[in-house]
């Protein structure tokens, strides 16, 4: 195991005769695993997808900010990096709702780069950054792990 930390609390205890401080030492040691099998079983899926549903919503939300100062292929190269950071992320787990977050997103990457953003479009990217930040916000309580919106009508 390796050393992670080491900390030491000094305090003096109040309504003791004696005003000598006192000091408590600790350390805290972690076992880590390079065994891929071993650490892809003990992820906490739904952990993943809410922090990839944010980080999804984060870099769309800076594309939309790059496109509105006339900086589209900014935005593109941001979205695309993002896809590139999912794809690493998914080799090794292979998890079919990572596919998906993919999927959505180079669907979004090549709508922009046709299209550009359109009107329809950035209130589509705006919802999707709405959405995750509201379920980041109320824990995932709807249990919903998607980019799509409840309703496709703007």
């Amino acid at each position: 195991s390796a050393l992670v930390a080491e900390a030491t609390l000094t305090y003096t205890p109040v309504g003791e005769e004696s005003q000598e401080p006192l000091s408590v030492k600790s350390s805290v040691r972690a076992d880590f695993l390079s065994h891929v099998p071993s650490i892809i079983k003990s992820i906490n899926e739904e952990v993943v997808y809410a922090v990839l549903s944010y980080d999804i919503a984060e870099s769309l939300e800076k594309a939309i900010g790059f496109a509105d100062e006339g900086r589209l292929e900014r935005g593109i190269r941001e979205l695309e990096g993002t896809y590139k950071d999912l794809r690493s992320l998914n080799y090794d787990m292979e998890d079919p709702v990572v596919e998906d977050f993919m999927s959505e997103l180079k669907q979004q990457i090549e709508s922009l780069k046709s299209r550009g953003l359109n009107r329809i479009d950035r209130k589509v990217m705006t919802l999707k950054v709405f959405q995750a930040i509201q379920q980041r916000s109320s824990g995932n309580e709807e249990g919903g792990t998607s980019l799509e919106g409840e309703s496709s009508e703007l």
